[in-house]
């Protein structure tokens, strides 16, 4: 490959970056707009004591689901202290998990804009 060849794969590359990051901008405001929506929509079902309503173009329906937050190394620090009286039995857990969780090194190329 010569130089000119690279100099058009990394134009690419940064018009390929622009566009991913154009539409991760679009699905973020268009998630936050689907939730609002959601939020009316059922707010509406539960005031009018709907649990199934029946629309010209579908069916919508109130369900529960559960939630749950991340497991993180946080969250599992806090519940070891809780099961656990020994402060170094849990130093000694938390060390392990984090020392032989699964990891790979890769290569990947990184780019910054210059400023202007």
């Amino acid at each position: 490959m010569n130089s000119e060849e690279m100099e058009t794969y990394m134009d690419k590359w940064i018009a390929v970056e622009n566009q991913l990051n154009i539409l991760q901008e679009k699905t973020k405001t268009m998630r936050e707009w689907k939730k609002k929506l959601s939020e009316k929509i059922t707010e509406y079902m539960q005031t009018s004591g709907f649990v199934q309503k029946t629309v010209a173009n579908g069916e919508w329906k109130l369900h529960e689901r559960t939630e749950y937050s991340a497991l993180s190394f946080s969250y599992v620090e806090e519940c070891l202290r809780e099961l656990i009286p020994e402060e170094d039995q849990v130093d000694f857990v938390m060390d392990y998990l984090r020392d032989h969780r699964e990891s790979k090194n890769v290569i990947d190329v990184k780019y910054k804009k210059k400023s202007l």
